[in-house]
């Protein structure tokens, strides 16, 4: 939890947790908002025409890509901050770290 306080004070790092904080909350949002007329199409038992395959089916590949999404953007709001000398040479050849 230090490390996020660290990140949030040192300005080299700030611009990377607001925007690690937008991704999450977008990412929170778009899950939350699949998941409302994913769990109808279960609830309902509804099924494609042609080939009569529960329309559940199709919403599985999303919730499990957007749950994933969830879990980077969560991990990459807690990873730890690396250390550099101070010169900032190091965020500017490796912002991901």
């Amino acid at each position: 939890m230090t490390d996020v306080v660290l990140r949030a004070i040192n300005p080299e790092w700030r611009i990377f947790g607001i925007v690690e904080l937008v991704q999450l909350g977008f990412d929170a949002l778009l899950l939350w908002q699949s998941l409302i007329p994913g769990l109808d199409s279960l609830r309902y038992e509804d099924e494609t025409q042609d080939l009569a395959l529960p329309i559940f089916l199709y919403w599985l590949p999303i919730f499990i890509g957007l749950t994933g999404t969830l879990i980077g953007a969560i991990w990459s709001v807690f990873r730890p901050t690396p250390q550099h000398d101070g010169d900032g040479s190091d965020i500017l050849e490796n912002p991901g770290i």
